[in-house]
């Protein structure tokens, strides 16, 4: 008799890029690690520019596991041209295109520069130059558009950068 095949499950998770893809188009949680509290942007929000726009999540390993609540609230990237729209689960478009620190969400079609910085953190950058961060003041707790795009000093601790966690599976 042959030897019976077990095939394997297939699970999908979160996965953490380490690595700038050719195109990062995919469905991921917009990820800020911060200490031992980590974040995701909350894709589910009809408004988007809010304070408390995320949710917790938990990583072990660069992955975070898959659920339908948090795949409920991801944001789905494309490739435009040379650039990237992001579009959030609600269907709302985010990008920054004026000098300001903000958010623009909405059905406008915004498009965002995509990169890994050289510590391995996203770089999204919206048509403005400012860069999409948490904002870790307890006033505030949201992700938005920043003008830095260094981080130091006070900088790095109120402005964490953050993280794409791609739903892929394995």
């Amino acid at each position: 008799p042959s030897p019976q095949t077990v095939k394997a499950e297939t699970v999908k998770q979160f996965t953490k890029v380490t690595v700038a893809p050719a195109d990062w188009s995919g469905t991921y949680l917009i990820v800020c690690e911060n200490g031992t509290d980590s974040f995701a942007f909350n894709g589910a929000l009809t408004k988007l520019d809010a304070t408390n726009n995320y949710v917790s999540v938990t990583i072990e390993g660069g992955v975070i596991a898959y659920n339908d609540d948090l795949n409920s609230r991801t944001f789905t990237i494309a490739k435009s041209g040379s650039n990237y729209t992001i579009k959030s689960a609600k269907g709302n478009y985010i990008g920054k295109t004026a000098a300001s620190n903000g958010l623009n969400a909405g059905t406008t079609v915004y498009t965002n520069n995509i990169s890994l910085d050289t510590d391995g953190s996203a770089k999204i950058v919206g048509s403005s130059g400012y860069v999409l961060r948490f904002n870790a003041a307890s006033d505030q707790m949201r992700f938005r558009y920043y003008k830095s795009t260094t981080v130091t000093g006070s900088y790095a601790a109120n402005y964490p950068k953050g993280y794409l966690y791609k739903l892929s599976l394995n």
